[in-house]
């Protein structure tokens, strides 16, 4: 990357951007740190679709870089789009809602619940035994925890001990207990 031009943009925005083509509007969006600081949506009205980026994926996010506690709220803004389809940053395209929903239930109650456990001054390793996908009613709900690790099971590599369902939700437990008052 030494020898790599930077080209800095030539246009930036804070909320939206809306750029017009023959075929239709396509809206940028900030929503709202989910992922990262800087998650940028992209929706097409007249396509009804969205891509979301990594704010929504197809199975329990990497939280070591995210903001566990406004990413509901970029969730609940970004589902205030009227879209049919959504394109997530990893995993198959979604119809609807539902998957869209039960992602942000898993974030938002995961969230509170670590946040409970580490203000009564439990351990991260105590957490990380006691927290599993068979105790977390958000993942349990609507067959959540199957679409996850099938997903993970298409669309990723795993090369370990327990499940990549585990795994994930171990490494979220740890994220969030260290990202919690990230803003």
């Amino acid at each position: 990357m030494k020898s790599y031009p930077l080209e800095l943009p030539t246009k930036t925005f804070a909320e939206t951007h809306v750029i017009q083509d023959s075929s239709g509007e396509v809206h940028l969006g900030f929503h709202g740190k989910a992922h990262t600081a800087g998650d940028i949506q992209v929706f097409s009205p007249s396509k009804k679709v969205v891509a979301a980026g990594d704010a929504v994926i197809g199975f329990l996010p990497n939280l070591n870089d995210g903001y566990p506690r406004s990413w509901p709220k970029t969730i609940n803004a970004l589902s205030a789009l009227k879209f049919e389809y959504l394109i997530g940053g990893h995993g198959a395209v979604q119809h609807g809602r539902t998957r869209l929903t039960q992602f942000r239930n898993y974030i938002e109650d995961l969230t509170a619940r670590v946040e409970r456990a580490k203000r009564a001054g439990t351990p991260l390793a105590e957490l990380q035994r006691s927290i599993t996908a068979r105790s977390l009613p958000m993942l349990q709900a609507g067959g959540f925890a199957e679409y996850v690790a099938q997903n993970l099971a298409q669309h990723s590599v795993y090369i370990g001990q327990r499940t990549a369902l585990e795994d994930r939700l171990t490494g979220n437990i740890a994220a969030i207990y260290a990202n919690l008052d990230r803003i």
